[in-house]
């Protein structure tokens, strides 16, 4: 069997890594907080919140792109 680049799963792959970075970021901000719930905090963990979705999202994605032998 002859394989070739799969040009979906290889888009899907790239925007997981752009969302795992967000997770990264915002994750540090929210996690590394101490003091007072500000409204950047809730900010940070809103964007978290909605980034992580999204990487689960490009992971099922990436998933079923994967072959099955």
């Amino acid at each position: 069997m002859t394989l070739s680049p799969l040009r979906q799963g290889l888009k899907d792959l790239a925007d997981f890594t752009i969302d795992a970075q967000f997770v990264q970021l915002y994750g540090g901000a929210v996690f590394n907080t101490q003091g007072e719930a500000t409204p950047d905090y809730e900010h940070a963990c809103a964007q978290l919140s909605a980034v992580i979705t999204d990487a689960l999202a490009d992971l099922q994605a990436i998933q079923k792109n994967i072959p099955s032998f």
